[in-house]
């Protein structure tokens, strides 16, 4: 799967096609000066300079490696996880069970900036009223569980988790396409608070908002690669999120976790066994000009600011 560039995200501000290829458009009318960004088609059409756009991306996570992961089947045995050969194997799960991992290292996501987690995951079994759900969240005031915890006191820690998850729904209701925003915590003993807390819809409209994108993903099939996506972009306003290639959903800041921190990423399992392979976990920072365009845009500013005073003075004189 084409890992998708903060560039998905942005529009020619003259043709309003997506645009692959950003320039920064600079015009010089009437003593002003004019900064948009357009593909380079309209850009080369109008003759006028332009400055290459850059990213800066980093990955955090390869083939699944130093994720420390935790989970239960049915609210009470453990899930068994394995690694070998950058692939993680999960058992003793069934269509109810949720996993969850903690990151190496905690992601930060300032506004521009976005994050995708990715993979391909083999299902040992899928049961037609199992849901597929992946997330993205920040663990919250609750300290990772210690070897050994008990089943309730794991389950307990989730309810401090605040994300986003999405995915397809149960095939046995007519397969449907979700994303949603876990915005506010939930106590464990809170009244309806079921399952996971922080991976089931029936939270509350105080806890949880949901959205239905365009495009629809497709159920899971045992024993066949399914390759599945997350990605959340940070805006001036909260969070764009599309799951797969169903879309992209908005959520606004009320509707959102407010500090743009990750530390976990979690699956709701449709079967009895998960394998995960190219699990990957990276981020795209926001559009910057490359260090050399800086220099140029600098040298146009001050010629431009020069010409001004000029023409001021003389105005005076």
């Amino acid at each position: 799967m084409r890992e998708r560039s903060f560039n998905d995200y942005l529009f020619c501000s003259n043709c309003a096609r997506e645009a692959s290829q950003l320039r920064l458009f600079i015009e010089h009318k009437n003593s002003t000066m004019k900064l948009s960004l357009v593909c380079l088609t309209c850009a080369l059409a109008a003759g006028t300079p332009f400055v290459a756009v850059g990213t800066d991306s980093e990955t955090f996570v390869t083939d699944g490696l130093g994720i420390d992961w935790f989970g239960y089947r049915s609210n009470t045995a453990k899930t068994v996880f394995t690694y070998e050969n950058g692939k993680t194997t999960m058992t003793n799960l069934d269509s109810d069970s949720y996993v969850w991992g903690y990151l190496p290292e905690e992601i930060s996501l300032e506004i521009g900036d976005s994050v995708t987690f990715s993979g391909t995951a083999t299902f040992n079994s899928v049961a037609s009223s199992g849901s597929f759900y992946i997330g993205l969240y920040n663990s919250g005031a609750n300290t990772k569980p210690a070897s050994g915890t008990t089943f309730s006191s794991i389950v307990a820690g989730t309810y401090g988790m605040t994300g986003f998850f999405g995915g397809t729904g149960k095939k046995s209701s007519g397969t449907t396409t979700q994303v949603f925003s876990r915005f506010s915590e939930k106590a464990p003993n809170a009244s309806g608070s079921g399952g996971a807390g922080f991976m089931t819809s029936n939270q509350g409209s105080s806890y949880i908002a949901s959205a239905t994108p365009e495009g629809m993903l497709n159920h899971p099939v045992a024993n066949t690669d399914y390759e599945f996506a997350l990605t959340i972009l940070r805006t001036a306003n909260g969070y764009d999120v599309s799951v797969g290639n169903a879309g992209t959903v908005s959520f606004s800041a009320e509707k959102s976790f407010s500090s743009g921190v990750f530390d976990v990423i979690a699956m709701k399992s449709p079967g009895s066994g998960i394998t995960l392979s190219n699990l990957s976990v990276a981020t795209t920072g926001a559009v910057i000009p490359e260090p050399s365009s800086l220099a140029w845009l600098l040298g146009i500013f001050s010629g431009v600011l020069i010409a001004s005073a000029r023409r001021t003075r003389g105005k005076d004189k």
